[in-house]
């Protein structure tokens, strides 16, 4: 079924003399009614998808029509291509699909196509894998139901996406909303699509849940919390996300991205506050917590889980091979930002970080280095990622304030890291924005660093600032010395905002 149908010749033919006339005034009409069809189309974007989901969250039909014909290149992964056989239309004419990878090979003289997916849902637990219920509602990956362009669209390009949802039905997207898509228009909130690889990691939900916008300074984030038994408290969650997202705000003075989807997965009884988290990048930047909620809200503020996935979002998207620079700022800030609003003690915030530095040092294997241990990620290598990357940054950041007379921190340099490279499409290599980071600081603190620590096979050695900083490690518990030669700049780290921002 063509959603935009070509427009058909209506033009009798006026006299079997005058056939020129007749195909200029045919040609004209056709041009006409193509305008006239496609006017709210073109004006909207220059394509669009109508996405409908049944009332058991089961079942999802896809149609979509390009204004310019089909894109170059969409991308439908394996899972997907399983279920198009012989459920294929392309402008109203069902067809074989063909594939060359995940590649759908389609001309690009078409306009228009449809399709039926029945989600695979496992009814028993979240998977990162498959789709999944929570309680009355649906988690899946765009991936497994949505062809979509391959790569990032160019800015001005603009594909939006619209839902067509049962009564009582909400959905919660990481795309970017477009005008008048909040409260207002609950039943067919409409985004746009394409901002990111489509191998990117995304999460959607469907269900009863209401779609909550909290403000948080200059934005708002995008909360929705999933069904449980007991059902989680909505007031204390509130509370705590605002709480860890309003952290990032020491850094910047402003929340780091506009509007994130926030995510909250209740996975019942798991004997802490929030057994996992992470931060998605598809479509645009996502957090998503699986939380235990029968835990009380004093085990919540008292994680470090929700800042650490909050100090994320200071980076744009790192490639996972260098995980270490990603995860290590997440590290580090997770403890420093807890410091400054006053959720845990300075001394307390240095004692988690030496904590830290010990673990990552004891994981260090000599025969693998730093860069080795983000690709493989297993196991004793984890703890080398996080840490040895948090020590990267905590010496970093130590060497900016030297040099500077505190003047230049990390916080300055992930301010304008901020102000011009946040692209959501971007993937970035570590040496790269390593060297970005020295431009804009007009330093080489960063590109030093990476040279001596991204391939080496010890770990950063911290022990020399940490000692000119006055905190001792000499005991078994963490001291800090007030008459240290540079205790003004351990104090400056952990110090609270000049300027509370409101939230």
């Amino acid at each position: 079924m063509n959603i935009y149908p070509r427009a058909r010749h209506t033009l009798a033919p006026m006299s079997r003399q005058w056939p020129l006339l007749q195909s200029l005034l045919q040609a004209l009409l056709f041009c006409l009614a193509l305008l006239m069809g496609w006017s709210s189309l073109s004006h909207a974007s220059d394509g669009e998808y109508k996405v409908s989901i049944n009332s058991s969250l089961d079942r999802i039909d896809v149609r979509a029509c390009f204004q310019s014909g089909m894109p170059r290149e969409l991308a439908a992964d394996k899972r997907l291509q399983s279920q198009l056989q012989g459920n294929f239309y392309v402008d109203g004419k069902g067809i074989r699909p063909r594939f060359r990878g995940e590649r759908l090979i389609l001309s690009a003289r078409h306009s228009c196509l449809r399709y039926q997916v029945a989600l695979d849902l496992d009814e028993s637990k979240a998977s990162f894998g498959r789709s999944y219920r929570v309680g009355r509602d649906v988690v899946t990956k765009p991936q497994h139901w949505l062809i979509q362009p391959r790569r990032a669209v160019n800015h001005d390009d603009n594909i939006s996406i619209r839902f067509d949802l049962p009564p009582g039905v909400a959905v919660s997207v990481p795309w970017p909303e477009m005008p008048n898509t909040a409260s207002s228009n609950a039943s067919n909130p409409s985004y746009r699509l394409a901002m990111t690889d489509a191998n990117w990691d995304a999460q959607v939900a469907f269900g009863h849940f209401h779609v909550e916008y909290l403000d948080i300074a200059n934005t708002q984030l995008r909360l929705a919390v999933l069904d449980s038994t007991p059902a989680v408290n909505m007031d204390d969650t509130r509370r705590w996300v605002l709480e860890a997202a309003a952290a990032t705000l020491s850094v910047h003075g402003h929340f780091p991205q506009p509007m994130p989807q926030a995510l909250v997965v209740p996975v019942g009884p798991r004997g802490e506050a929030v057994p996992f988290a992470r931060v998605l990048r598809g479509g645009s930047v996502a957090l998503q917590f699986y939380i235990d909620p029968t835990r009380p809200f004093r085990e919540f503020s008292e994680d470090w889980t929700a800042t650490h996935e909050f100090s994320h979002l200071l980076l744009p998207y790192v490639s996972r091979r260098d995980a270490w620079l990603s995860e290590g700022l997440a590290s580090y800030m997770q403890n420093v930002l807890r410091a400054r609003d006053g959720r845990i003690s300075e001394r307390t915030a240095w004692s988690k970080l030496y904590a830290g530095f010990q673990r990552g040092i004891k994981a260090t294997r000599r025969e693998n280095s730093g860069a080795f241990e983000s690709r493989s990620r297993t196991g004793w290598s984890t703890m080398r990622v996080y840490w040895g990357g948090a020590a990267i940054w905590f010496l970093a950041d130590v060497e900016l304030r030297r040099r500077s007379n505190g003047q230049q921190t990390v916080d300055t340099v992930l301010d304008q890291l901020h102000d011009c490279c946040m692209d959501p499409g971007k993937l970035w290599r570590a040496k790269d924005l390593m060297r970005k980071m020295d431009q804009l600081a007009d330093t080489t603190v960063f590109s030093e660093l990476y040279d001596r620590y991204a391939h080496s096979t010890r770990f950063p050695d911290v022990e020399p600032a940490l000692a000119a900083l006055g905190v001792d490690t000499r005991r078994s518990s963490v001291r800090l010395r007030s008459q240290a030669d540079e205790a003004h700049i351990r104090s400056s780290i952990m110090q609270p905002p000049p300027i509370t921002e409101s939230f």
